[in-house]
């Protein structure tokens, strides 16, 4: 059935309790008009013929009347009702069905607090998020009894129908010249893309650690961002060298400054009660976005003289 088909179906079915509707009336409005100028000025009343409309819903229904109550944002003409009420009766003929919701919608529903939500950040702040402290070149752990609990997950898990976890991530799969090429990208202030991290509350983590779950039990897991992350962490602790041939410790402090201080990139979190589903959907519909621009592509735009 097309939208225009579910349109004509839906506004031909009685009106009932708790529908929304569109009032629509027309109504008069006196104002004051000036006629003439200087000492023939004079003012003088009219009426105004004028429209309105506003969506409300249906409170009641009786003996061929319809009482309806606007929403609060809604500013009532006087002339419409003279109280400070937000519902009026009226007749079905001044009422016509709200259809917003009607026809396709593929967006997916989800509890706001599950939602994906992005702050602009930079380098220092993402080590920060995933529990790096760059000063001492270490992850943070939380101690539970005689067990050490890392901040992050680098290989996080869903469980699937069976109550299996699985592992959904790729591992390090980032050649030399890929991992160069992202750190071009952070010397250009070209944007690398979004670190994408799931929060687990602590809560999640002890039950966890009580029932013997130590494995991939951690405060934080990576859904989006790991080959970058993992990238900048093997830069800064001298693991690789960028495409001069600079390590980390041969760049100046200033240049190091400006590595950390780098903000073309992004930082989402899911909320504590993301469900599996949502960190799914949320890797599926961003992962892509993961790959630095190509060498070709860095090199012609670098070419280009203005």
């Amino acid at each position: 059935m097309t939208k225009q088909e579910q349109i004509e179906q839906f506004s031909k079915k009685s009106f009932e309790k708790g529908d929304l509707v569109i009032f629509s009336s027309e109504y008069e409005k006196s104002e004051t008009i000036q006629e003439g100028k200087g000492k023939n000025k004079k003012w003088t009343s009219i009426k105004v013929k004028k429209d309105f409309k506003g969506q409300a819903t249906i409170k009641n229904i009786k003996r061929g009347k319809i009482e309806i109550e606007f929403e609060s944002y809604i500013s009532i003409p006087l002339e419409i009702t003279s109280s400070c009420s937000k519902g009026i009766w009226t007749i079905k003929d001044k009422l016509t069905y709200v259809t917003n919701h009607l026809g396709a919608d593929p967006f997916i529903t989800q509890d706001w607090n599950s939602r994906i939500n992005f702050y602009q950040s930079d380098i220092e702040q993402i080590l920060y998020r995933i529990g790096y402290d760059k000063r001492e070149k270490k992850f943070k752990h939380d101690q539970f009894g005689e067990i050490l609990i890392p901040e992050l997950d680098w290989n996080p898990t869903v469980i699937n129908e069976l109550g299996i976890e699985v592992e959904y991530q790729r591992p390090f799969v980032w050649t030399l010249e890929e991992k160069q090429l992202l750190i071009d990208s952070i010397y250009n202030n070209i944007e690398i893309g979004k670190i994408v991290l799931r929060s687990r509350t602590w809560d999640w983590v002890e039950k966890r650690v009580k029932q013997g779950l130590i494995e991939h039990t951690t405060f934080k897991q990576i859904v989006d961002g790991k080959q970058r992350c993992k990238t900048i962490l093997e830069f800064i602790n001298n693991e690789f060298s960028d495409s001069q041939g600079n390590f980390w410790d041969d760049l100046s402090s200033n240049a190091q400054r400006k590595f950390f201080s780098f903000g073309y990139i992004t930082y989402g979190e899911l909320g504590e009660t993301a469900t599996d589903k949502d960190v799914l959907n949320t890797f599926m519909c961003i992962n892509h976005t993961g790959k630095p621009m190509s060498k070709e592509h860095l090199d012609f735009v670098k070419s280009i003289k203005l």
